[in-house]
C-alpha cells in the first residue's frame, strides 16, 4: 500500500474524514483496488456526501464483486438519501450472499417502513430478530412500526405484534437491555402500574449509563440551604414552554405565584419559538433562560450556580420528542441538582426516576394505589394544571356545513389522538352507532390513511362508514366542541387536554376509569366537579349509558348546564397555583426539618 494510503488510513481513524479523501484519491493515482475505494466511500458516507459515497463503493466492487460489505454501504447511502427503492434492492443482493447477516435484513425492514409498507418490514425484522434476538435496534424498529400502525388504526396484526413485543420485552428485561416497548407506549397498552414503573426504570438506566460520563454527580453540600425566612428559589425545567400541549397548559399558571415565597426561574430547553404561548411563560416569571444551545452538563451546571431549591421537571420521558438529537436531555434529573427534585405534568403513569422526589398528582388519579407507586406525591385537588382562565380563548360560532359533519344527527365525538382508538373501544362505539341509527361518530384525524382504515373496520362491524367523519387540526378547534352531543372517551388512555376543551365547551364526556393514572384522567376531572353520572363501571354500562343520553337528549341538556354551573373548580388557575404553592412549602418544610420524604395534601385537595 502506498504512503498516501496509509494516510487517509491514519485519518479516517481519526475520524478527519475532509482530509482524509484527497489522501486516498492521490492513492487512487497510484494504485487501484477494493480497499483504498471502499475507505474513500467510507469517507464520504461519514460527511454524508451520498453520491460519491455510492460511486467510491461502486468503484470497489470492479475489484471484488460481491462483496456484502460494499454492497451494504451502497443501501445504507441510498437509505439515507430516502431513496428506498435501491436501497431494499441491495439489501436483498446482500442477504443473497449473506443469509444470516441480521443487520442487512433491518436496514430493508427500514427501508420498507418509510415507505409505509408496515407487514413487509414486520416480516423482515423478525428474520432480523431471529437471526439475533438482541439486535436492539430492530427491536426498538419494530415497536416504532406497532406503533405507526396503531395511530393509522391498522388492526390485522396487533394482537400477534402486541404478544411479540410483549415477550421480547420480558427478555430484554431479563438480560438488563433496553426494552423495545418505551415507558409513553407502556400506558395505553397496559393498565399495570407496577410493569410501568419497570419499564420507566428500564429506560432511565440506559439513559443514565450512556450519557452519565458526560456529568458526574457533583459534590453540593444541600445542608447550607436549609435556611428560613427567605425566598424559595423554584427551577422550572421543561422542553415544552413553546406551542406544544404542555405549554398551552402551563403558560397561565406563573403569573399566580406569590412572588413574596417564591423565586421562579423557567430553564427552557425546547424550541424557542416565540409564540404566543412561548411569550407567556417568559412574561410569567422573573427569569426565563432559553437554554436550547446548551449542551448536558452546561444546561445540568446552569441550575447548580442558581443554587436552585426546588427543581420541577416537566419532561422527563418526553425529551427526545421536544429536543430531537439530544435525548440525554432526559437524564438531567438523573443527578441530584436540587435538594428537592419534583416531576410533573407529561408521563401520566408510574415514573421511577432515582433522583425524583415527589410527583404531582391528585387522589383520583392515584386512587387506592399510592403503595404501588414509587414516588411520594404532592396531591393537588387535580393533575392537570391549566390557563384556560388566563388565555380565556375566543369563541366563535361554527355552522355545520363549515365543519364538513350533516345537520340533525346526534353527534358521537372523540377528539384524541388515533392510537387510542384501540379494537375494543371500536367495537362499542360501533355498537352504539348501531343502537343509534340517527348518529354519527366524529373523530379527529392528524395521519394520513386513517380514514380509510377506519371506515374499512366499520363496515366489518356492519356499520355504514359514511356515518364517521374526520376533524383535521385547526387553530381554532374549541369552536367545534359547539357542534358535539357527547364526547366518548377513549378506554386504554383517556383523554387529558381534550377532555379539559370538552369541558370549558360545557360538553358532557363518557368515561370509564381503568387501574393507572393515564386511564383515569377524565374521571378525576368529573369526580371534581362532581358529575358521577358520566362515569361507567363497566363496559356494558359505558355502552348504555350512550345509548339512553343519545336517546333522551333532554338528559345531555341537563349535563350541559350542570357542567356550565359547576366547571369553574377544574379552570380556577389561581386556586390551582395556590394549592401547588401550598404543596411545595410542604416539601420545603419537610426538607428543612430533615424529616424522610412522606406524602402530601394540599389545603383544598382533600375535599375533593
Amino acid at each position: 500500500m502506498s504512503d498516501f494510503f496509509q494516510e487517509g488510513i491514519t485519518l479516517l481513524d481519526q475520524e478527519n474524514y475532509t482530509d482524509a479523501i484527497p489522501a486516498f484519491l492521490k492513492s487512487i493515482e497510484q494504485n487501484r483496488d477494493y480497499e483504498v475505494y471502499f475507505n474513500l466511500g467510507l469517507c464520504y458516507f461519514y460527511l454524508r456526501d451520498w453520491q460519491n459515497s455510492i460511486k467510491a463503493f461502486e468503484d470497489s466492487l470492479i475489484y471484488k464483486s460481491n462483496c456484502e460489505h460494499a454492497l451494504y454501504n451502497i443501501g445504507l447511502a441510498f437509505l439515507e438519501s430516502a431513496d428506498y427503492q435501491n436501497a431494499i434492492q441491495y439489501f436483498d443482493h446482500v442477504v443473497t450472499l449473506s443469509p444470516e447477516w441480521a443487520e442487512a435484513y433491518y436496514q430493508k425492514g427500514k427501508s420498507l417502513f418509510k415507505l409505509d409498507h408496515f407487514d413487509d418490514a414486520i416480516l423482515e425484522l423478525e428474520k432480523a430478530l431471529s437471526l439475533n434476538r438482541y439486535l436492539e435496534m430492530a427491536a426498538q424498529l419494530y415497536e416504532e412500526i406497532f406503533f405507526a400502525q396503531m395511530t393509522t388504526c391498522i388492526w390485522q396484526r396487533r394482537d400477534y405484534d402486541l404478544r411479540f413485543l410483549t415477550i421480547l420485552t420480558q427478555d430484554y428485561l431479563s438480560q438488563n437491555r433496553l426494552t423495545p416497548i418505551r415507558p409513553f407506549q407502556s400506558l395505553w397498552l397496559f393498565d399495570d402500574i407496577v410493569y410501568q414503573g419497570i419499564l420507566s426504570e428500564n429506560h432511565l438506566s440506559y439513559i443514565y449509563e450512556n450519557h452519565s460520563p458526560i456529568f458526574s454527580q457533583p459534590e453540593i453540600n444541600f445542608s447550607a440551604y436549609r435556611t428560613k425566612n427567605r425566598r424559595i428559589k423554584i427551577g422550572w425545567l421543561s422542553g415544552a414552554c413553546n406551542n406544544h400541549p404542555i405549554g398551552m397548559a402551563c403558560c397561565g399558571l406563573f403569573q399566580y405565584f406569590d412572588r413574596s415565597k417564591f423565586d421562579v426561574t423557567i430553564y427552557h430547553y425546547g424550541n424557542p419559538d416565540q409564540s404566543y404561548y412561548y411569550q407567556l411563560h417568559q412574561q410569567g416569571v422573573e427569569r426565563f433562560l432559553d437554554l436550547s444551545h446548551l449542551d448536558f452538563s452546561q444546561l445540568a451546571q446552569q441550575i447548580i450556580d442558581d443554587q436552585v431549591d426546588i427543581l420541577i421537571e416537566t419532561n422527563i420521558h418526553s425529551a427526545y420528542e421536544l429536543a430531537p438529537g439530544r435525548e440525554h436531555q432526559q437524564s438531567v434529573t438523573m443527578f441530584r441538582l436540587a435538594p428537592i427534585q419534583i416531576y410533573y405534568l407529561d408521563f401520566a403513569g408510574n415514573l421511577k426516576a432515582p433522583q425524583i422526589d415527589y410527583v404531582i398528582s391528585d387522589p383520583v388519579v392515584i386512587g387506592q394505589n399510592e403503595h404501588l407507586y414509587h414516588h411520594k406525591q404532592i396531591y393537588l385537588p387535580h393533575a392537570l394544571g391549566n390557563s384556560f382562565q388566563t388565555i380565556k380563548p375566543e369563541i366563535n360560532s361554527i355552522t355545520h356545513e363549515k365543519a364538513g359533519i350533516p345537520e340533525g344527527k346526534f353527534v358521537f365525538a372523540s377528539f384524541n389522538y388515533a392510537y387510542k382508538y384501540e379494537p375494543d373501544v371500536f367495537t362499542i362505539w360501533m355498537n352504539i352507532l348501531k343502537a343509534v341509527p340517527d348518529s354519527i361518530l366524529w373523530l379527529y384525524n392528524k395521519t394520513p390513511n386513517l380514514p380509510e382504515h377506519i371506515w374499512e373496520e366499520a363496515t366489518r362491524a356492519g356499520v355504514d362508514p359514511n356515518r364517521i367523519f374526520f376533524r383535521i387540526p385547526v387553530p381554532d378547534y374549541l369552536d367545534y366542541y359547539a357542534l358535539v352531543d357527547l364526547i366518548l372517551d377513549p378506554l386504554i388512555y383517556t383523554g387529558h387536554i381534550t377532555s379539559l376543551d370538552a369541558l370549558w365547551m360545557n360538553r358532557p364526556i363518557l368515561t370509564f376509569p381503568g387501574k393507572t393514572w393515564s386511564r383515569r384522567v377524565t374521571t378525576s376531572f368529573l369526580t371534581l366537579i362532581n358529575i358521577p353520572e358520566l362515569i361507567a363501571e363497566s363496559h356494558t354500562e359505558y355502552e348504555a349509558k350512550a345509548v339512553y343520553l343519545a336517546t333522551h337528549p333532554e338528559k345531555i341538556n341537563q349535563l350541559s348546564d350542570k357542567i356550565r354551573q359547576q366547571k369553574m373548580p377544574l379552570f380556577d388557575t389561581h386556586k390551582w397555583v395556590k394549592c401547588l404553592e401550598d404543596g411545595l412549602l410542604q416539601a420545603w418544610e419537610n426538607f428543612i426539618d430533615n424529616k424522610p420524604l412522606q406524602s402530601f395534601h394540599t389545603n383544598t385537595s382533600t375535599n375533593t
